[in-house]
């Protein structure tokens, strides 16, 4: 009888993610800088995020359940903050209504 195939070593895949990402990011260091997002050809952003995906696989092996959960709720906490942040910036860049009166402040002269 077969003996079934060990498990995979998580730690391997976790490297493998690893030198996947750190490939494209020497890929992308080599290349000259982008003026603009539409540069970027479909298969370098799908390499990309395969090895982003790779990376959070062999990460999410190595975790136990209990502290993953945290992780997850402690990255949904930071892409709030990051919205309420876009959020402000956006109120402040846009121009008071027309036809608004300026806001004046009283300055007592003693």
């Amino acid at each position: 009888m077969p003996q079934p195939a060990p498990d995979p070593d998580p730690y391997v895949a976790l490297r493998d993610g690893v030198r996947a990402a750190r490939d494209a990011a020497a890929r992308l260091a080599a290349e000259p800088p982008r003026t603009g997002s539409g540069d970027q050809t479909p298969q370098d952003a799908l390499t990309e995020a395969q090895a982003l995906v790779a990376i959070v696989q062999g990460v999410r092996g190595l975790i136990p359940d209990e502290l993953w959960a945290q992780l997850i709720e402690l990255l949904r906490q930071v892409l709030v903050l990051l919205r309420a942040l876009v959020d402000r910036w956006l109120a402040r860049l846009e121009p008071p209504p027309r036809g608004a009166a300026p806001v004046v402040v009283d300055i007592p002269l003693d």
